[in-house]
């Protein structure tokens, strides 16, 4: 539950308390017998109280430090350093209390700095936002007259035309002298004689952006929003909740498109990323209440705070200094979905998680991936924990609780103390949920956006608790691939799913990228479970391992009847009895089929035409050869480059 490349109090506060813990404690601790009464116990241990009763949110907006970032933007600006005075007055936007003075300040000086880097939006929305906030009314004829030039840049001259002329009323307000502001006068006229006969611009053609494709389900499923109508959730005692095809799901079908209950944004990128969609910020646009948050939009801040960070505010900056990780951070996302009287309201709905929770029933309840009691159900293995980790746990909870009381997620309504413990009981459930269902959000990091690069780099931003792609079981060989588009996941079949077949996610490392007792390794220790699918059980060598061959090389091969045929004393014999002759298997066509597929999706990124290609490809492979192979391996890489590179999330890299 510690981020263990971060520093931070709570490492240090958990192994202190531990010392302070005597035998008796802790024996009584694993008796409690509830999570309720644990944390009680720990809540009101002296050593505890002392600590957290000192908890106090960090520091909110600081005119004065506003200030004197907007000075030291200033110094930036004169010298020319453009880019590093926009930083600057970034860092004067975030401190400043919005509405104030020092506020609109800082963001029509930051206007200025991106009108020399050629920023145009994003200078005119500074100054919209710094017109609002107040403006100094002496220095409003400035302000409108860098937004004329920026509307003129962006060819939109009826609007370059009023606030030229809005700027020549405005000058009077100003403390320039007369002869001052005559001169003024003559220069917007100039200005405005430049652009006086010409028309608007027209509006340039926007690109074709095929995430909302993507993103739409084709045929949505009755009970689950985020899932297609063609998949059926199920449950045994063995497979836990599961997923199968109702009816034949194409390759290239999306399959899920999923927004995470609960998000983190790596701490590392709280300046450079949006809290909200995790997209990567030009400009900051700053949370009105405290100065850890950043936003990419207008947008986007916004909807946060409509929807979760009104009832966070304040807290990020605490749970970045204390070395949590993103699981905890997730668990407070989660919660302040919500106020705590919602919460409490769906008291009666929280019970004990239920493992057959969200299977396919009739006249089931909506399986939203917003709504927090999906979350709660979903597996925790709670149950595989050591002593000391509940410890640590409701250690942690408990301080989220103490955190969240100084919040709106309270607000004005007053809790008893048998409130506050369910609380630190539903955080306590997230944090142990978190662990085995949550799925890292990605960019693609590429030297070029016009087809796979060699180059390319995966590299996390985040993570998302998704309670519905929790309800696919694990495969290292699987039949879906995932994709990021903002902090959406999107699960696509990478290959044709037969009616009845369950479908499989992949939640560590697939085949083809480790060895099966590393992948073992990882799944034990996350996932509490030994993986036995196929690749794992039949001791699939990995892709670098993989070569050129021939047919009668192979040591086993597809019969007719599509049973697997082994190679026995030099032939390849069917448990049906038939025989099989490698000679009858076009080995370059294969080869042929594979290549082509993969230059269809990812060097001519064509999806429609990639997945044609890709479905013959690989009936055509599977129905001769069994893998694993490097045409098996290929197809499977094609079609998730593609994904990737046509909507996924991508950030353009230098390459040294």
């Amino acid at each position: 539950m510690f981020a263990k490349e971060r520093m931070g109090f709570m490492p240090a506060l958990y192994l202190a308390f531990m010392d302070e813990l005597e035998p008796a404690e802790k024996k009584r601790f694993v008796t409690c017998s509830s999570q309720e009464e644990k944390a009680d116990m720990i809540l009101n241990h002296p050593f505890v109280k002392e600590k957290f009763d000192m908890i106090k949110l960090g520091d909110g907006k600081d005119n004065a430090k506003s200030n004197m970032a907007r000075e030291e933007g200033n110094k930036l600006f004169q010298d020319g350093n453009f880019k590093a005075a926009s930083n600057k007055y970034s860092t004067a936007v975030v401190f400043a209390n919005q509405g104030s003075k020092e506020f609109s300040l800082a963001l029509a000086n930051r206007s200025a700095a991106l009108q020399r880097l050629g920023q145009q939006e994003r200078g005119i929305l500074d100054i919209d936002l710094a017109v609002q906030a107040g403006y100094p009314e002496d220095k409003m004829y400035k302000l409108l007259e860098r937004k004329a030039q920026l509307l003129q840049d962006q060819n939109q001259y009826s609007g370059a035309r009023e606030n030229f002329k809005m700027a020549k009323k405005h000058v009077g307000n100003s403390s320039l002298s007369s002869s001052k502001q005559d001169k003024f006068h003559s220069d917007i006229e100039k200005q405005i004689k430049k652009i006086e006969n010409k028309e608007n611009g027209k509006t340039p053609e926007k690109t074709t952006d095929k995430s909302s494709e993507f993103c739409k389900l084709k045929d949505p499923h009755t009970f689950y929003t985020s899932l297609h109508n063609s998949i059926q959730v199920r449950y045994t005692k063995e497979q836990g909740r599961y997923t199968v095809a109702k009816e034949k799901i194409p390759a290239g079908t999306t399959v899920l498109a999923e927004d995470p209950l609960g998000w983190a944004l790596e701490i590392e990128k709280f300046g450079t990323n949006c809290q909200h969609c995790l997209g990567q910020i030009s400009v900051i646009i700053p949370c009105p209440g405290c100065p850890a948050v950043a936003f990419c939009s207008e947008k986007c801040k916004d909807e946060a705070m409509d929807g979760y960070h009104a009832r966070e505010c304040g807290l990020m900056g605490i749970l970045g200094a204390s070395a949590l990780n993103n699981f905890c951070l997730m668990a407070v996302r989660s919660l302040t979905r919500y106020n705590v009287k919602e919460i409490l309201d769906m008291k009666i709905d929280m019970k004990p998680p239920d493992i057959e929770h969200g299977k396919t029933v009739e006249n089931m309840r909506l399986y939203e991936s917003s709504d927090i009691r999906n979350g709660l159900n979903l597996v925790h293995h709670s149950e595989h924990l050591e002593p000391d980790e509940m410890i640590m746990r409701t250690l942690i909870a408990v301080f989220l609780l103490k955190c969240l009381k100084q919040t709106k997620f309270f607000g004005d309504f007053s809790t008893d103390k048998d409130e506050d413990l369910f609380i630190s009981k539903v955080i306590y459930t997230f944090i142990n949920a978190c662990p085995a269902n949550t799925h890292e959000i990605h960019i693609l990091h590429t030297p070029t956006m016009e087809r796979w690069s060699p180059m390319a780099e995966m590299k996390a931003v985040g993570a998302g608790l998704y309670p519905t792609a929790a309800l696919f079981n694990h495969s290292c060989d699987p039949n879906i691939i995932r994709c990021n588009i903002g902090r959406k996941m999107i699960s696509v079949t990478s290959r044709d799913i037969q009616p009845g077949e369950e479908i499989f996610d992949c939640y560590g490392l697939p085949w083809y990228s480790k060895s099966r007792d590393v992948r073992q390794s990882i799944q034990t220790k996350f996932y509490k479970f030994s993986c036995c699918c196929r690749a794992c059980s039949e001791g699939w060598v990995t892709s670098d391992l993989l070569g050129l061959y021939s047919a009668s090389e192979l040591s086993k091969l597809v019969c007719t009847c599509g049973l697997v045929a082994v190679k026995t004393e030099g032939k390849f014999l069917c448990k049906c009895g038939k025989e099989t002759d490698p000679r009858s298997i076009d080995i370059q066509k294969i080869r042929s089929e594979v290549q082509s597929a993969g230059e269809k999706l990812y060097v001519g990124l064509d999806w429609e035409g990639g997945c044609s290609a890709l479905r013959e490809a690989y009936a055509n492979l599977t129905s001769q050869i069994c893998p694993p192979t490097l045409e098996y391996f290929n197809l499977q890489i094609s079609i998730w480059r593609a994904l990737w590179m046509i909507v996924g999330n991508k950030k353009l890299a230098k390459l040294f």
